[in-house]
């Protein structure tokens, strides 16, 4: 119950606003559908073209250590902003101004505990895991947390706008970044470091292209620190979710790296990034452009529901045909 009236009428103003017609949503959903799949399949084909490629310059156990480290950081990295993203989301474009500011703190102080979380682990994570290169790895993914912070607000204001050509076209962006950096990397001999030295850079690069795409400067107003706990509150089950994901995509390498040497990790993240990654890429893809247009049909859960069954027909319709192609195509991939 609130605690006073500026409470009430925060707990008001927090209400979803109007969906529009169904024509509209309808076009602009599959529009940005279009665009993030077409972001997608170049970043897959640019990973696969990778891979390839380091394939001649690292070693399998390179991979097991990035498996490693990467999910060690994926566990971390679900309270990197709080949830707030979703929030802002989900309370709709009229509510976006006025907590854009406390929200943008809010994730910054996660961010930065989140960072340090990751740093204080990467000695011990190395002497489990009895490889010491962990530990700068693990440095620079904690890094990167605190420097990719900024970019949540701007990308959950492009989500809430439909902006998804402009997110297409800087997540394709950051592809193309991050995988020649990496072939470089690893070209010069920097080894399994080749993964990570290029996230900071490529977090800069995105924050500077949402931030211009967007020009909203939320570190600008009053943090409203009254407000927070109802911000942290409503994500609550926001960051649940995400940690339940977080142990569903990373718990296995983690295990397997106490069990089997790194090249068997190695092997079994390479052969696991060809096959069911593309499928699960996809339906996260899908919940990117979804989440903002079901939150517009707040008060009207009959449309909700049509429209998350016409999603999950449409899921089906593209990643079952992929995923049949792979199948079929496995022992080639494979050779």
């Amino acid at each position: 119950m609130p605690n006073n009236e500026s409470d009430a009428t925060l707990q008001t103003d927090l209400v979803p606003e109007g969906a529009p017609p169904a024509h509209s949503l309808g076009r602009a959903t599959g529009s940005g559908f279009s665009w993030l799949t077409l972001c997608l399949i170049a970043g897959k084909l640019l990973s696969f073209a990778t891979q390839l490629v380091l394939g001649w310059y690292l070693f399998k156990e390179d991979f097991g250590l990035l498996a490693i480290a990467t999910s060690i950081a994926n566990f971390v990295k679900v309270f990197n902003d709080g949830g707030v993203a979703q929030v802002l989301i989900q309370r709709g474009g009229t509510n976006f101004e006025r907590l854009s500011t406390p929200a943008f703190w809010i994730g910054m102080v996660f961010s930065l505990i989140s960072a340090g979380l990751l740093a204080l682990c990467a000695p011990w994570a190395a002497a489990i895991y009895d490889d010491a290169r962990l530990v700068p790895m693990l440095l620079i993914l904690a890094l990167t947390m605190v420097l990719s912070a900024p970019a949540t607000i701007f990308k959950a204001k492009l989500r809430l706008d439909m902006q998804f050509k402009t997110l297409s076209w800087q997540g394709t962006a950051w592809f193309f970044l991050r995988y020649v950096g990496t072939i470089l990397l690893a070209y010069w001999g920097f080894g399994a470091m080749s993964f990570v030295l290029p996230l900071p850079v490529v977090s800069i690069f995105e924050c500077l292209v949402t931030y211009q795409a967007t020009r909203i400067a939320p570190w600008r107003g009053n943090a409203q620190f009254s407000i927070w706990s109802h911000i942290l509150g409503s994500s609550t089950w926001v960051l649940i979710a995400s940690f339940a994901r977080a142990i569903a995509r990373n718990g296995d390498y983690l295990v397997l790296g106490l069990l089997v040497s790194q090249g068997v990790v190695g092997q079994y993240f390479f052969g696991y990034q060809l096959t069911a990654q593309f499928a699960i890429l996809m339906a996260s893809n899908i919940q990117f452009v979804l989440f903002p247009v079901l939150t517009r049909f707040a008060n009207q859960p009959d449309r909700q529901a049509s429209a998350m069954v016409r999603t999950i027909r449409m899921i089906m319709l593209v990643s079952g045909p992929i995923s049949l192609m792979v199948a079929l195509n496995i022992e080639s991939l494979e050779t």
